[in-house]
């Protein structure tokens, strides 16, 4: 089992675990990553108009992998809502239990 491609083990930690997702409105979150983008990248965006989930602001963000000689793996996005939904959706089709508050 894997989630977002990168995680797995044949004694999975999950499988002890229930992880609990707290979940931001779509606006309030890309207010957040607006100020604070962590690995993403925006194209087209512009401070004095963000956020804008109508505009065009291609989003791009870089994982880190914690494996020796593998390169950060780019996924890109046609806006900061699509990121949000493919983030959260992520947890929400996981085939394990988790605790999402919103």
């Amino acid at each position: 089992q894997t989630i977002r491609g990168v995680n797995s083990s044949v004694d999975p930690l999950w499988a002890r675990q229930v992880p609990i997702v707290l979940i931001k409105d779509p606006l309030t979150w890309m207010v957040s990553m607006c100020h604070a983008p962590y690995a993403a990248t925006f194209k087209g965006l512009h401070k004095q108009a963000c956020p804008s989930p109508v505009r065009v602001t291609s989003t791009s963000v870089s994982f880190a992998q914690d494996i020796p000689g593998r390169q950060h793996e780019r996924e890109e996005y046609a806006s900061l809502v699509h990121f949000w939904s493919r983030w959260y959706r992520a947890y929400a089709t996981a085939n394990f239990p988790a605790l999402i508050v919103r």
